[in-house]
């Protein structure tokens, strides 16, 4: 159960997911349906386990990039989403967008806000 910091009185739950494709590509259980604050703790949580972080009691350190995709064994076995993993190390800067909710902790490439209004972009094509 979730709890909006803002209004404790309101709880959210998600289901346990029934597959690691729900988990890999934030299906099922992870799709944003009941409001933005829903769809906002759906993507908190996709995207701590994609990372291998919501083992993490302290959420401050969900977006600690240093202890995202460390294998974890919690569970049956050792887990981590290495594809997710493995495109970040080679980006650059480290920003990828790896998965669905990867904008989680600022991590894709994404140009939005105060940046996406003064950013300039030229283009030019040569013939190949």
């Amino acid at each position: 159960m979730f709890v909006k910091n803002d209004a404790p009185s309101q709880r959210y739950t998600i289901a346990k997911p029934t597959s690691a494709i729900d988990v890999f590509g934030c299906n099922g259980v992870f799709e944003k349906t009941a409001g933005e604050v829903d769809g906002d703790i759906k993507n908190q949580v996709a995207s701590a386990i994609n990372r291998t972080v919501l083992h993490n009691p302290n959420y401050d350190g969900w977006c600690q990039v240093s202890s995202f995709y460390q294998a974890w064994s919690g569970g049956s076995g050792s887990v981590a989403n290495l594809y997710a993993k493995t495109l970040h190390a080679e980006s650059i800067s480290g920003l990828t967008y790896a998965f669905a909710y990867d904008d989680q902790c600022k991590q894709s490439t994404t140009i939005s806000g105060d940046a996406a209004s003064s950013a300039e972009v030229t283009v030019e094509l040569t013939a190949f």
